[in-house]
């Protein structure tokens, strides 16, 4: 994970109302679909996405290697998987 005081990067948040702006509703589902796996072992929403995720890195997941696990469309991200 990257320092917030090791970037020079510009930071701009931009509050809105998500009934308004479909970009955020569909972020809020990807996320809410990584949650229900992490915090409720079900990973049916994440399914259902999953062709149209890139990749993932679990930094968390630090059980092979010290940086983590990377998923992508052919390392899926699921509930056998964090087994």
């Amino acid at each position: 994970m990257i320092d917030s005081s090791e970037s020079d990067a510009p930071v701009e948040i931009n509050a809105g109302d998500p009934k308004t702006t479909i970009n955020r509703q569909i972020v809020d589902y990807y996320l809410w679909a990584l949650q229900r796996l992490y915090e409720r072992g079900e990973d049916r929403f994440l399914k259902l996405v999953w062709n149209q995720v890139g990749l993932i890195h679990d930094v968390d997941d630090t059980r092979k290697d010290n940086y983590g696990v990377y998923y992508t469309k052919k390392k899926q991200l699921t509930l056998k998987s964090l087994e």
